[in-house]
């Protein structure tokens, strides 16, 4: 889900990850400040997010993207990290 709010701010992001007809969950329990998917194969999603340092105005992030891979085990999503804190 991505929504814009038509100014200069980045919009508002949540991942929801599905199987089949069964929803598994999001990738967080708050929206973030720009996220997008960049790979999806073999039962692993690549989700990168933007990254903001607590000073950042909300049209700029500072600190590097963080990648966050999602691999599917047969019964859950696991991360291997964890989405970084939107200001």
């Amino acid at each position: 889900m991505t929504g814009f709010d038509n100014s200069a701010n980045h919009p508002p992001c949540l991942v929801f990850f599905w199987h089949n007809a069964t929803f598994l969950g999001t990738d967080a329990s708050q929206p973030h400040l720009g996220c997008q998917l960049l790979s999806a194969q073999g039962g692993q999603f690549v989700v990168g997010y933007e990254n903001f340092a607590p000073s950042d105005p909300l049209c700029c992030p500072s600190q590097p993207p963080v990648d966050i891979t999602y691999t599917w085990d047969g019964q859950a999503l696991q991360p291997n990290g964890s989405p970084p804190a939107s200001p």
